[in-house]
């Protein structure tokens, strides 16, 4: 049990955006998405605004020659495929850790005093998410922040997750084993080898559950790592063509 829930943090925390050494990008502005346009925010600049057949910067239409619009659509087409993979995936992500904690305290019969413990913890890695991460309906927030930055805050959101999950599933997991204790059915040995089957079958019912959901989540990271290098190569092929744009760069990688 310990093992599936740690092997799915340790999982998540390095694949919702396929941060590893060949692959770490840098969100250096957020994005707002709609099916009608997009917006690219920085803290200290007014937001540079895309439609479909117009670009905005500080607040003024760019009036583009024919290279020039072929680039911005091609770099606005990146944008909008690039940003709903990323927060689709690191949504998917934290669900498959609460797959794990759910089978947890089905499995054990956690007290609702512990339930509730586990509800706030979960709760606090979704705001935490929420932060970085939000869609509603075809609308898609997509924050601005450094890989180790956001590498941090969700791993110390699944660290408590993880840990009250443990904390929680041991106070049941004795609980049981004074029930099998004083049973009177078999003997001692029997007894203590069916609880030990069945802490074993709802390990491997968690690493079950979570292992294909985590394998899907880390082959769509590596697509998104190769959509990042696209969008990449779109942005400074962008900024080639609009020079007004250079000043406002989406990716760092």
């Amino acid at each position: 049990m310990r093992n599936a829930l740690f092997a799915t943090a340790a999982l998540l925390s390095t694949s919702v955006m396929a941060h590893d050494n060949e692959c770490s990008v840098d969100m250096t502005m957020g994005v707002d998405l709609s099916p009608t346009k997009i917006e690219l925010l920085a803290d200290d600049k007014s937001p540079v605004v895309m439609t479909a057949d117009r670009l905005y910067i500080d607040g003024a239409a760019m009036e583009l020659n024919h290279e020039q619009q072929d680039a911005y659509q091609a770099y606005q087409q990146g944008i909008r495929e690039f940003v709903p993979q990323v927060v689709d995936l690191a949504m998917d992500a934290v669900e498959v850790a609460m797959i794990a904690v759910q089978e947890v305290m089905t499995g054990l019969n956690i007290n609702e005093d512990g339930q509730r413990e586990l509800e706030e913890s979960i709760e606090q890695l979704k705001e935490t998410l929420e932060r970085y991460f939000s869609k509603e309906e075809q609308t898609y927030h997509l924050a601005a922040h450094n890989n180790d930055q956001f590498d941090q805050e969700i791993e110390q959101g699944l660290s408590r997750v993880v840990e009250n999950s443990v904390e929680q599933g041991l106070g049941s997991v004795f609980t049981m084993l004074g029930e099998a204790f004083s049973s009177s059915d078999g003997s001692f040995e029997e007894r203590m080898e069916a609880f030990g089957q069945r802490m074993e079958q709802m390990g491997e019912a968690i690493e079950q559950k979570v292992e294909a959901s985590a394998d899907a989540i880390e082959q769509r990271g590596e697509l998104v790592c190769e959509q990042a290098e696209q969008l990449h190569k779109l942005e400074l092929e962008a900024h080639r063509q609009i020079p007004q744009l250079q000043d406002y760069s989406l990716l760092k990688i």
